[in-house]
């Protein structure tokens, strides 16, 4: 619906109306900085409260812990809508509160806002190099004179060193990293840093568990994933904290659902898809977008894929902004379109859908259309593969797979992080 300008600023107004109004409800005996707060607020809502602070920290008196407030809403408004700009601002905000830091605690405190947000840019877009980015900043860092801002650096070394460690894929690495949140858990909650800080580390952690423990088969891994989202769901209550419960319990079902695929069985299958589904009772697709779209991937890859309008929907609402999520949504709608094609017999539809693809990848390839992030082309070659394989079944022949396309595509997306779409690749080949 287009809103009339008159009527423009009323809706603003009354978003930041309710945005004061959950800021006083969830500050009750908890500390200032905590922004837990935001998750209550719809993306729209996030969206306003970055305005309006972004324009009180120009005429704040406390302008470095003003700008530092501006920068981790516009990330989090990033990160739940997927937008580059958002964090373009949170960037922007950051460099303004380093301009106004007196002493090396705010310098500090600047700098590890910086590295938060190549974090979040990380998660939405990946590339080693934006990782690279982040640890050389932490690198570089002189020891912060708070214990406060030490137990930051800690949380955020830790959370770089996760994510290397999946890059990596060596059991080494992934222990070290593994020891290092373990380290950085510790010294958070003998910090009192807030919530936010401490359950982001614990669900990163959480996948990492699950992640080496799949990987190298180790039920120990596999056990201390479960009990540590087990507890982290239960401390998140719904009406405080309705994301952190929710992707507790979407992590929780893919964990779940990867382990019944392993084992090949049904009813955990079923769980899983249960917890998945309770996940969405929790918030909704304009609530937070990009959340939704997880969901939406995580159910597929448990066997109780959305339909082509819910999955078009969501993609529409992602739409333009690159990202990860966003293309292996389209990646799941493209399958779902082959799919219904198949059962309909319909070879006309699928080699429509093959053209399209085609015509998208050499459009870009000749330079007549913008050139595709590494995640796209990935999305696009594993789309292929769905074609290939729905027409095989339908012609009762062997399956004519792009392997190498799909080697190459596996590849890439594990070394520019896009991990999900690097198992689909596999997955496919068998």
């Amino acid at each position: 619906m287009i809103v009339p300008k008159r009527d423009r600023r009323g809706i603003e107004d009354r978003m930041f109306e309710f945005g004061r109004d959950l800021r006083r409800l969830f500050s009750r005996h908890r500390p200032a900085e905590d922004l837990g707060w935001l998750e209550l607020m719809p993306v729209a809502a996030v969206e306003a409260e970055a305005r309006r602070l972004s324009g009180e920290a120009l005429r704040a008196v406390a302008a470095h812990a003003a700008w530092l407030k501006t920068a981790a809403v516009w990330r989090e408004h990033g990160r739940r809508r997927g937008r580059q700009d958002s964090l373009d601002r949170a960037d922007a905000a950051v460099a303004d509160a380093l301009l106004a830091a007196n002493g090396p605690g705010q310098k500090a405190a600047g700098r590890l806002a910086a590295v938060a947000t190549l974090l979040a840019r990380f998660d939405l877009s990946g590339g080693p190099e934006t990782l690279e980015a982040a640890r050389r900043l932490l690198d570089e860092l002189q020891p912060a004179p708070t214990q406060a801002l030490q137990a930051e650096a800690a949380v955020l070394h830790a959370r770089v060193a996760l994510r290397s460690g999946m890059l990596a894929g060596e059991p080494t690495v992934r222990r070290d990293a593994l020891a290092l949140a373990d380290a950085a858990q510790v010294e958070g909650r003998a910090a009192g840093l807030p919530s936010p800080w401490l359950d982001e580390l614990a669900l990163e952690r959480a996948g990492a568990l699950l992640e080496a423990g799949l990987a190298d088969r180790d039920s120990r891994l596999l056990d201390q994933a479960g009990r540590d989202l087990r507890g982290l769901v239960e401390a998140a209550e719904p009406e405080r904290r309705p994301l952190t419960r929710a992707r507790g319990l979407a992590l929780c079902g893919a964990g779940l659902g990867a382990l019944a695929r392993l084992a090949g069985h049904r009813d955990a299958t079923r769980q899983a898809a249960a917890m998945v589904e309770a996940a969405t009772d929790l918030f909704t697709a304009d609530h937070s977008p990009l959340d939704w779209a997880a969901v939406l991937v995580a159910r597929g890859d448990l066997e109780q894929p959305p339909s082509l309008a819910h999955l078009k929907a969501v993609e529409r609402l992602l739409a333009p902004d690159p990202s990860i999520l966003a293309a292996a949504l389209r990646e799941r709608r493209l399958e779902q379109e082959a799919l219904t094609a198949e059962k309909a017999g319909d070879l006309g539809a699928l080699e429509r859908i093959e053209a399209s693809l085609r015509r998208r990848l050499g459009a870009r390839a000749a330079g007549v259309a913008e050139p595709p992030r590494a995640f796209d082309w990935v999305a696009d070659q594993i789309a292929l593969g769905h074609v290939a394989a729905a027409r095989g079944r339908l012609l009762g022949r062997p399956s004519r797979l792009p392997r190498v396309a799909l080697t190459e595509a596996a590849a890439l997306a594990r070394e520019e992080g896009a991990f999900g779409l690097a198992a689909r690749a596999e997955a496919l080949m068998g």
